[in-house]
């Protein structure tokens, strides 16, 4: 999946969540499981997400919309 797609489909769950600031929390939580910063995901949009880090970014995705705070997603990423 791209970068793009996946921060999409992120932002519909968190939206679907009501949570508030959807995109900035998706594209939040995406940058943290890639290691790279929120820029690079805009500039990369077409790149593809390898497997592994598709899937923790979709666990941590599914905990945030359950309602864990983002603070505490972020220190599982480290």
């Amino acid at each position: 999946m791209r970068i793009r797609d996946a921060l999409a489909e992120a932002t519909e769950r968190l939206r679907g969540a009501q949570i508030d600031e959807a995109r900035r929390e998706a594209t939040s939580l995406l940058a943290h499981a890639l290691g790279r910063d929120r820029a690079y995901l805009f500039a990369h949009a077409e790149e593809t997400i390898p497997p592994s880090t598709l899937e923790s970014f979709r666990t941590l995705l599914a905990r945030r919309a359950s309602g864990e705070p983002l603070a505490a997603l972020r220190t599982d990423l480290q």
